[in-house]
């Protein structure tokens, strides 16, 4: 996956090249699956869109930090979160994935704040101590019942009511 979430295939190529692979070791419709499983495009736990409308309007930044393919922005269409964040840091773009320095420099320069300054959230802990090296605080989340460690963390009020 790492030529698709830096920029060097497109997402449609990458499927194809592991549709092709599968094919090459004898799995049957291989190109079907590799089709049916590229069509799961994410889903948006209300809870955690909930979390960063309130973190924005704490006035606090928010960036979408991830390892993506050409179809994020896409992506986030259709799944309602057109303009969710402040910035959307898309490896794709960069050409550099987490959990490089480079790419965490450029999602710090995104929301104009220095990494001392910056709480990265994310569920892999390769990508949480990434983060740390270059800098940020960073938390690896589980789910959903870490939300009321941030909103602490962050200094927020309680959750309100889903929106």
């Amino acid at each position: 996956m790492h030529p698709a979430v830096t920029g060097q295939v497109t997402r449609v190529g990458w499927l194809r090249a592991v549709a092709d692979a599968l094919a090459a070791r004898g799995v049957a419709d291989a190109h079907a699956l590799a089709t049916d499983w590229g069509r799961y495009r994410g889903e948006v736990v209300p809870e955690v869109a909930a979390f960063v409308r309130d973190v924005r309007a704490a006035g606090r930044p928010v960036a979408l930090a991830t390892n993506a393919t050409d179809e994020l922005t896409a992506d986030l269409a259709g799944l309602g979160l057109a303009g969710a964040f402040d910035a959307v840091v898309n490896s794709s773009e960069l050409g550099v994935a987490k959990p490089s320095p480079d790419y965490f420099a450029a999602a710090c320069a995104a929301v104009e704040t220095p990494p001392e300054r910056c709480l990265f959230v994310d569920d892999q802990e390769r990508n949480v101590r990434g983060a740390r090296a270059a800098g940020l605080s960073a938390y690896r989340w589980n789910g959903p019942a870490d939300l009321p460690y941030l909103r602490a963390a962050l200094g927020l009020g309680a959750a309100h009511t889903l929106r």
